[in-house]
């Protein structure tokens, strides 16, 4: 699971793009939705700015891609319930609709996201008027933030002015999220904005919990106050500049960096503090590293475009090329051992030679045209199955995507 930002994608050529998709699932962060339509606020051309907005979104990945969920709603939900967000890697959605299948199973339901839906229609220059008033309003909240009265907030809390080095720092911010007392849980409320309505039945959680520390009492609202106290100490250690309001939306990324394996980015800020972020399971990959391996992938592409032709790049791409050593395949070197042993491409079984419980072409048909919504599914009951449609066009610039006979109207799966 990858997340990137926007500069990672401003990057890529629309082949590169491409191969990324080919190879990675995807963590669509709030922050990138909400960082890509600023641009259409900037003071340029209205069209020029529709364009770059049009660019990135022409880019984004859409077949693997989940749009994770809003990160003050998880702290809200960690705070005030206890409901703890799993930080092991996965992408957590919200939505879908509780269905029974023609067979009885019960599942959940998604359809194409919002979000993806979205980055359909920017690509095609269509905005909506909303849209374009968040752009304007979002902009006006970074040029009105005052970073000052933050930082001695965060100074005041930990008691420290500055730190020498940003190790420093970090072990200053994990030092305060690690001690007890509901006054830490309190000011973690109001320093990362959760209303004050919130403040009574926090109380009363903690008072029950006993005297823990916000690491344990709250994780990830522990996790996101390390990140935002690690931030506005840097700036006043003078580690992290303070003279780009927009340092603020790029620390907002190491907010969901729990949800995902891979973190991508060429911001000069996230190649600096991303890593005292990331977990032993994690990585950070630089987004000039990614594009000279994407740049390889093109060429590979170019040199099977036949093969490619007839199978589409769902079916091609099963694997990168096990001859490549590059930043693409050291990640599934770490992440997938043992892939260069897999077979290059995808190769369609026929249904006899199928698990027992795998679904056929025809019964995800099934599902999708047949299953029932369910009023009251049974409480605390985990789904059978979880069916997430997605519309994939058949090319992205010069590059089929699917074989011929999944088509419509080829009569293919």
């Amino acid at each position: 699971m990858m997340i990137f930002d926007k500069s990672a994608l401003q990057g890529l050529s629309l082949d590169e793009a491409v191969w990324l998709e080919a190879f990675f699932m995807f963590n669509i962060t709030p922050v990138f939705f909400v960082e890509t339509l600023a641009d259409l606020s900037k003071p340029s051309k209205r069209r020029a700015a529709e364009a770059v907005v049009a660019d990135i979104a022409g880019k984004s990945p859409i077949l693997h891609t989940w749009p994770n969920l809003f990160h003050l709603n998880l702290i809200g939900n960690d705070l005030v319930h206890g409901n703890h967000p799993p930080m092991n890697g996965q992408v957590l959605v919200v939505g879908g609709e509780p269905k029974r299948s023609p067979d009885g199973k019960l599942g959940h339901h998604f359809d194409e996201f919002d979000e993806v839906a979205a980055l359909a229609r920017w690509h095609e220059g269509r905005f909506h008027e909303l849209e374009r008033a968040v752009a304007v309003s979002w902009r006006d909240t970074l040029s009105n933030v005052d970073f000052r009265s933050m930082i001695e907030e965060a100074r005041y809390a930990t008691k420290v002015a500055r730190g020498k080095t940003l190790d420093e720092v970090y072990e200053i911010a994990s030092d305060y999220v690690a001690g007890t007392g509901i006054e830490r849980v309190e000011f973690a409320r109001r320093f990362l904005g959760i209303g004050p309505q919130w403040t009574d039945q926090i109380a009363a959680r903690y008072a029950a919990a006993g005297d823990l520390s916000l690491e344990v009492f709250a994780p990830y609202t522990a996790y996101v106050l390390r990140a935002s106290l690690f931030f506005y100490l840097g700036m006043a250690s003078n580690l992290i500049g303070r003279e780009r309001k927009s340092n603020m939306v790029d620390v907002a990324y190491l907010y969901y960096l729990p949800f995902c394996q891979v973190f991508t980015s060429t911001d000069k800020l996230h190649r600096t503090v991303a890593p005292f972020f990331l977990g032993p399971d994690q990585r950070f990959v630089d987004g000039r590293d990614l594009k000279a391996a994407l740049k390889e992938m093109v060429v590979y592409g170019e040199e099977h475009m036949g093969e490619i032709e007839e199978m589409g790049i769902v079916r091609f791409a099963r694997r990168p090329p096990s001859e490549l050593d590059n930043a693409l395949t050291a990640m599934w070197d770490e992440f997938r051992p043992g892939w260069r042993d897999a077979a290059p491409h995808y190769e369609p079984k026929d249904d006899a030679e199928l698990p027992p419980d795998s679904m056929t072409a025809a019964d995800v048909r099934d599902v999708a045209d047949n299953a029932v919504p369910v009023l009251r599914p049974a409480a605390a009951r985990e789904p059978d199955y979880t069916f997430f449609t997605k519309n994939m066009p058949i090319r992205r610039g010069r590059w089929r995507m699917v074989p011929p006979e999944a088509e419509p109207g080829a009569g293919g799966s």
